[in-house]
């Protein structure tokens, strides 16, 4: 059986292929139109990190709806409408979310709400020790939320967060799909965030 070579196919064979579910196609796809997407959405940003993950959206959206496409456009296109639904959603879902560094930025303040029922716990708790205790509280149940993920879902977002690769650096790092790690690292974050929400509601 010979091996299919993907770079050579034309792009409504790739199309087509992904439509039957061939990820390898898919990959291709993106192999050809990665930068120009990235740049569409980085001239919006303005900001490499925000592009790179609004591109994890896009390409995860279009792999998910590539059924949908009817080709009456080139590929690049359909890509790029759905880069800017993405770009358009990303930044109406900010305003309402409290990031990760938000709520590491706001835990001090919580002492400055933190209204004792006597003078002996004025004296017991300083507003200092309080303010580091809520911080120490808060990293432990992020590392909760991190030891919650799957090996492949932790490496991702470790690279992505302590190291500050993008997702192709990450990609060539563990010899890894760009659209794979785009949408490990998707997953990732949606878990670990989802993890941490549901501690933080139920103290």
């Amino acid at each position: 059986m010979s091996c299919v070579q993907y770079e050579d196919l034309p792009e409504a064979d790739l199309v087509n292929m992904c439509k039957e579910g061939d990820s390898l196609a898919f990959n291709e796809i993106v192999s050809r139109n990665r930068e120009t997407l990235f740049n569409y959405i980085l001239n919006k940003t303005k900001d490499s990190s925000t592009a790179d993950d609004i591109l994890q959206i896009t390409l995860i959206k279009a792999w998910n709806s590539v059924h949908k496409f009817e080709g009456r456009a080139r590929i690049l296109s359909w890509l790029t409408k759905i880069a800017f639904n993405a770009y358009y959603d990303y930044y109406k879902k900010k305003k309402k979310e409290i990031s990760l560094d938000e709520a590491l930025s706001n835990a001090p303040n919580s002492a400055k709400q933190y209204s004792p029922s006597n003078e002996v716990k004025l004296n017991l708790v300083t507003e200092d020790a309080f303010r580091e205790s809520k911080i120490k509280d808060l990293n432990k149940k992020i590392k909760l939320a991190f030891d919650s993920l799957s090996k492949e879902h932790k490496e991702v977002l470790e690279l992505r967060e302590l190291y500050g690769l993008d997702c192709k650096q990450i990609s060539e790092k563990i010899n890894c799909p760009y659209p794979t790690v785009c949408t490990r690292l998707f997953y990732a974050r949606k878990k670990a965030k989802s993890f941490l929400k549901n501690l933080l509601k139920n103290e």
